[in-house]
């Protein structure tokens, strides 16, 4: 293994681990520009990108070394399942494992060499030379909860549906449910709220509880998740009866991976909590609900987005964008954001089209609509149910107090 594919290898061992990430050699081929911890984002969302990257295309045998290669990636990596574990699920030897993580890097390698280009060439002839030396967060003395503390303010991010969260996380644990004959579904209302947390977080921490649940659930049950709202918290809870006695292996490793989610939670103001009560057992997440007003920005001039977002920022707003009718009225319906910031003037479905469906449909009727067009047409947009007219150039001014017209910040 050369030194591109071992730094590879070893970013992938510590893709939680973001103060790791962010001094490893690759963080800076990746981006260089970038400051401390969101460089470490910045390299941790690559590599998870790129492993859902080698899922193979629709048609491809499941028992094929393609698919195996990419649930290797996938359960050693982003779910953190150990080799005893996958060698279960995808019923190979141990040995046969080890090798297929082998793959899996080599893979992961490749891929990364595809998409970092230039940036790649520039470490090979001498950046990594000059980076860091990389230490592990315990072997600098330094714990996760000292790392959040000094991370005050995280990343900008969209809002996170919880429905397809869960339901993602319930499909990357399904074939391993059913080896152990249970099953698993799901009871929400019809409308949840989005949460405030990254995606990738959310669904690690929604990964960590279901497979605490199938790894120390006795077999031939079926366990419901519920998930609530509840005082501006979400709830995701489960009761089931327990497998007696579960192995050491098992319960370490559903313990390691809970601590891995608790710490997660902890991080977005959230919680786990677990409980055992003879041959019974239960988990309860809590996480925050995004509490900001959500502003949808509809417009396919990237740079009137950036400019709109960039008049929001610092404000207690999160920002949503969309380039096409398309897109917008799938996150309107979805998130169902606060409020709706509009161009009139885009290619195939036009402003006018998607204020007419935005106000029709039950889902969207109630969201008010700002306008934002340089055509002069307050007074028809205005009796199409639009909440307000901007008339472009935009200023930041107006912007704000059009938006604090429509929607409360809190």
């Amino acid at each position: 293994m050369d030194q591109f594919q071992d730094d590879v290898r070893e970013a992938l061992e510590h893709l939680y681990d973001y103060m790791f990430l962010e001094n490893h050699p690759l963080a800076v081929a990746v981006d260089g520009e970038a400051n401390g911890w969101k460089r470490g984002t910045t390299l941790h969302r690559l590599l998870v990108e790129t492993i859902n990257r080698l899922k193979p295309p629709d048609g491809t045998p499941s028992h094929s070394p393609l698919w195996r290669r990419y649930r290797h990636a996938a359960m050693r990596y982003i779910e953190k399942a150990t080799v005893i574990q996958i060698a279960e699920e995808l019923g190979v030897s141990e040995r046969q494992t080890r090798r297929d993580r082998q793959d899996a890097i080599l893979a992961v390698a490749d891929l990364l060499e595809q998409r970092l280009g230039t940036a790649l060439r520039a470490y090979q002839e001498g950046a990594r030379a000059s980076a860091p030396i990389t230490q592990s967060a315990a072997a600098m003395g330094l714990t996760l909860d000292k790392e959040v503390a000094r991370i005050s303010t995280p990343e900008p991010h969209s809002p996170v549906p919880l429905s397809d969260a869960l339901a993602g996380v319930l499909s990357i644990v399904a074939h391993l449910a059913s080896k152990k004959e249970l099953r698993l579904r799901t009871r929400s209302p019809d409308h949840l709220p989005p949460l405030a947390s990254e995606c990738t977080v959310v669904r690690q921490i929604l990964l960590s509880v279901v497979m605490w649940v199938v790894e120390l659930a006795a077999p031939f049950q079926e366990i419901e998740v519920v998930a609530e709202v509840e005082r501006g918290n979400l709830r995701v809870g489960s009761a089931f009866s327990l497998a007696e006695p579960a192995s050491s292996d098992r319960l370490e490793a559903a313990e390691g991976r809970l601590a891995v989610g608790s710490k997660l939670a902890s991080m977005q103001g959230g919680s786990i909590r677990t409980g055992r009560s003879g041959a019974a057992g239960r988990i309860e997440l809590v996480l925050p609900t995004a509490q900001q007003p959500t502003v949808l920005i509809v417009d396919d001039n990237p740079g009137m987005r950036r400019l709109m977002r960039r008049y929001l920022s610092g404000r207690s707003y999160l920002v949503l964008e969309a380039s096409n009718a398309t897109d917008a009225l799938r996150l309107a319906t979805d998130v169902q954001p606060d409020a709706v910031t509009l161009d009139l003037m885009m290619p195939t479905t036009d402003g006018w089209e998607l204020l007419q469906t935005l106000r029709s449909q039950p889902r969207t009727r109630q969201i008010p609509i700002v306008v934002c067009s340089v055509l002069k047409e307050r007074d028809l947009a205005l009796s199409l149910g639009a909440a307000d007219f901007l008339a472009k150039p935009i200023t930041r001014d107006a912007l704000l107090q059009a938006l604090s017209g429509v929607v409360a910040t809190g």
